[in-house]
């Protein structure tokens, strides 16, 4: 029996400097805000242990992300939609189309300006806290739904 192909692959991906804009921008200005305060006060060591504790913070935090992004794959068959999650153990979900009740996508201002966005399918579940999948970084988003909406409207 010959293994089928999916008709979509979706993957998302990781920019560093989006990501970065997006989760720590605010952060990076009150460190600013504070430097300046610390030279100021005399407290400069002070301030320099807390830089490197956040740096340290970021560097993690980043490899972690990068990782967590790499390690999922949406695959989309005939019938139903395959999620691989390969981060911490290998983890396969299956979501059979009939399951599907909508689907959208959202894009931010700064996720337009990198042509990134999101995608949610929302899908019917008893389970409280299994009610969707968030597909993030989903480079051309607009083109990467419209390809989805298409794969599911042929159901």
């Amino acid at each position: 029996m010959k293994k089928e192909e999916p008709k979509l692959v979706i993957k998302s991906t990781y920019n560093y400097l989006y990501e970065f804009l997006n989760r720590n921008a605010i952060t990076c200005l009150i460190l600013v805000i504070l430097g300046i305060i610390a030279v100021q006060a005399d407290v400069l060591l002070y301030f320099i242990i807390i830089l490197i504790a956040y740096i340290v913070f970021l560097v993690g935090s980043t490899i972690y992300n990068k990782l967590k992004y790499e390690a999922n794959d949406f695959k989309f068959y005939n019938t139903k939609l395959v999620y691989i999650n390969s981060l911490i153990h290998h983890e396969v979900k299956e979501v059979e189309y009939k399951n599907i009740k909508e689907i959208r996508y959202s894009q931010l201002f700064l996720q337009m300006l990198f042509s990134l966005g999101t995608i949610y399918i929302r899908i019917d579940s008893d389970k409280m806290f299994h009610r969707g999948i968030r597909i993030d970084g989903v480079k051309n988003v607009k083109e990467e739904y419209e390809k989805l909406a298409k794969i599911l409207n042929a159901k």
